[in-house]
């Protein structure tokens, strides 16, 4: 089997010859030919032998067995190149017939071998080759003719009869051996031609085929390696089609939605956002429709799959196919609402600031009403019985002088973002002195009731703030129920949180804890608008009646006491706050004015303010008390007064805003004149002092207005003091 093989393998075309299938058809038909004669041939040889050596034919047997032995080498020589082969094998086939002719004769097969041979050419070596060798077989027998028409060769060989009849059957010969090898040639040629056409498509074809699979290929890459950067970039990437409906989304726009990729596809943008922004996206899509021109990022309002809401900046393209049919838009979605909530802070910080610039701006003439009408109305009750009927009347337009001077303190604070006087208070003492003050303010329809324990509970806090927020509270609740009345209710008591029931105060760590709850009967807060009631500004009163800063103070005030603050409420059944702030263990009582001795003294004292009613209202609040007083409403004036006579007086006193030089400016030109003389600055506000930088300039006091008169008894008689040390 492995000579079979081997043999095989030498005689017929392997994979060598596939990449050329003309050259493999041409070297098989060369093999099967030199085959099939070597073949047949050994026969022929083995028939003529015994005639041979009958008739002594030694040369033509020699000639077969050479040109047999031949024919095996040109058979097993496939090394040898395909023309060479063709060529001997060819030229074997013409020998093998002119040697039959001159060893037999011309009527004998050596006719049909050259017949043979110029076939075999056509078929081998093309048309050409056909040719010359039809010309070769005409030169072969026009000269074997002519020979033994002269009687120069082969008179012992068997010819025609007639001269002429040989003429025939030479020109039928030649004739049908021309046709027959022309007509094999061109057949040849034709299927040859015919070979390489298809083998030009084919190479066209594989090459083709190799660009088209290398253009996948790319595309591929390239669909992986933008699918990639899609997947990969934090903004979201979406397709929809011309209904709006997802047909393709990358991750990063299902985390900004909350929706899977499955549950996103063929999702219409009307399911994730309200009829209002719905109808400002279709005139959007609607513009880049007709003019395919991109829009440029746009805000949308969405809505995620919980309910809440984001809000993405967007840029919209069309989709077009090939024939140019718009068949969807596709875009790229940014979360911005981390953003939006800065731009709000930003905004919010601003009011913060124009509510600072604003309070700074009344401040000082509103300290300055509010000290006029505490002085003189303390002035009035000094000269009063408490028996007096009118005497409780200005005991309230003090306290509510004060609490509102409180209040511009606090408010300037707040848009400050200064620190607080943090000290011990007891809830229950403050709450029962805010009632009673709140008493005479809340309307006699309003029932006013509280459950307070009789132990005491102390809580860390400034006590100006912690006004301000039950004050505020109850003043809403109040304002709610002044149509209809009703109740409102105060409730304290301390409460102990663990570690699972402090988690429904975010920020707030176990521990115990002070709770005071405020609750009403009035109308309630609507649902839509209690996540909103301590946002700055918002309000649902009336135009005048609130700025929607009173709860933002509230929450803000809670929220720095490292406290917490929660509202619930039913429509028509009222609303109730509860503030929780840190219980301490230290029980000291809040501070209750009572009587208080008031120092005097005997000094003469310079007083100058530009306001003539304040003038007018602390000279006899400073003659009350026993001192001398001067008094000046021009600093210039006042500055020359000094001069005349700088050894006359113990104590300047100075408003700090005056027209033609500042209180700080009147204090250096008097140390200037007189440096041991002490300066108090009293104010109803100022941006360029505080009492820190007053310290430092060496001035002896700093005093806010307004300022009661034992506050500036106590505050005149502590520098005069330490005047004498």
């Amino acid at each position: 089997m492995g000579l079979v093989s081997t043999v095989k393998e030498r005689i017929f075309p392997g994979d060598a010859y596939e990449k050329d299938s003309l050259v493999y058809w041409q070297v098989r038909i060369l093999s099967t030919i030199l085959f099939s004669g070597l073949v047949l041939g050994f026969f022929v040889i083995i028939a003529v032998i015994p005639m041979a050596i009958e008739k002594k034919l030694w040369w033509l047997l020699f000639c077969d067995g050479t040109f047999w032995i031949f024919g095996v080498i040109l058979l097993l020589s496939a090394q040898i190149s395909y023309k060479i082969r063709a060529i001997a094998a060819s030229t074997m086939m013409y020998a093998v017939g002119l040697a039959v002719i001159l060893s037999v004769g011309p009527l004998s097969g050596g006719p049909v071998w050259l017949f043979g041979f110029a076939i075999i050419a056509g078929t081998l070596l093309g048309s050409r080759a056909a040719v010359f060798a039809v010309m070769i077989n005409v030169v072969t027998i026009c000269v074997i003719g002519f020979l033994m028409v002269t009687d120069q060769w082969g008179n012992s060989f068997p010819f025609f009869n007639s001269p002429r009849l040989m003429v025939v059957a030479g020109v039928n010969f030649i004739f049908l051996n021309a046709l027959a090898a022309i007509s094999v040639s061109v057949l040849v040629k034709g299927l040859t031609r015919s070979h390489k056409k298809e083998k030009r498509l084919a190479d066209s074809l594989k090459v083709e085929i190799r660009e088209r699979r290398q253009t996948e290929t790319a595309l591929r890459e390239s669909e992986e390696k933008y699918r990639n950067i899609l997947e990969n970039i934090d903004d979201g990437y979406y397709e929809v089609d011309i209904a709006g409906n997802f047909i393709f989304s990358n991750d990063s726009m299902c985390q900004i939605l909350g929706y899977s990729r499955e549950e996103l596809m063929g999702l219409n943008n009307r399911e994730y956002m309200d009829k209002e922004n719905a109808g400002k996206i279709f005139k959007v899509f609607n513009q880049v429709y007709r003019t395919g021109v991109p829009t440029k990022a746009l805000d949308w309002q969405l809505i995620r799959k919980d309910g809440s809401e984001c809000f993405v900046q967007t840029i919209v393209s069309l989709i077009q196919d090939s024939q140019a049919n718009k068949t969807g838009f596709r875009g790229i979605a940014r979360d911005v609402s981390e953003l939006k909530q800065l731009e709000k802070q930003l905004r919010q910080a601003h009011k913060m600031e124009s509510i600072g610039r604003l309070a700074g701006g009344i401040a000082h003439d509103f300290n300055n009403i509010l000290y006029i009408i505490i002085g003189n109305t303390e002035l009035t009750i000094t000269d009063m019985q408490e028996s007096d009927p009118a005497y409780p009347n200005l005991e309230n337009i003090k306290v509510a002088s004060l609490r509102a001077a409180d209040i511009v303190k606090q408010l300037l604070n707040f848009s400050r973002d200064s620190k607080q006087e943090l000290k011990p208070i007891d809830v229950v003492t403050l709450i029962r002195k805010d009632l009673s003050f709140l008493r005479s303010m809340i309307p006699a329809t309003v029932d006013i009731r509280q459950n307070l324990p009789d132990a005491r509970i102390s809580i860390l806090a400034d006590r100006t703030q912690m006004n301000q927020v039950l004050m505020n509270i109850c003043t809403n609740a109040s304002q709610a129920m002044e149509k209809t009345g009703g109740i409102l209710r105060i409730d304290a008591e301390t409460i102990l949180l663990d570690g699972q029931s402090v988690t429904q105060y975010p920020g707030l760590a176990a521990g115990s804890y002070a709770k005071i709850t405020i609750s009403d009967t009035g109308p309630g807060i609507a649902p839509e608008s209690l996540d909103k009631i301590f946002d700055p500004y918002f309000t649902t009163k009336e135009i005048g009646k609130g700025s929607g800063m009173g709860l933002a103070v509230v929450h803000g005030i809670v929220k720095n006491h490292n406290g917490a603050i929660t509202v619930s409420s039913r429509v028509g059944k009222g609303a109730s706050f509860s503030i929780i702030l840190p219980a301490i263990d230290i029980f000291l009582e809040i501070e209750i004015p009572g009587e208080e001795t008031i120092p005097r003294g005997a000094e003469t004292i310079l007083f100058v303010d530009d306001e003539a009613f304040i003038v007018e209202m602390t000279q006899k609040i400073l003659e009350y008390l026993g001192y001398r007083v001067e008094t000046s409403l021009d600093p210039v004036t006042a500055l020359n007064m000094f001069g005349s006579k700088p050894h006359a007086f113990d104590l300047v006193i100075t408003d700090m805003a005056m027209p033609g030089m500042t209180g700080v400016g009147l204090a250096n030109r008097v140390f200037e004149i007189r440096s041991d003389i002490p300066v108090i600055i009293c104010t109803g506000h100022s941006s360029l002092l505080d009492q820190e930088k007053a310290k430092q300039l060496g001035i002896a006091a700093y005093v806010m207005k307004p300022v009661s008169v034992a506050e500036l008894a106590r505050t005149i008689r502590k520098v005069l003091d330490q005047k004498t040390l």
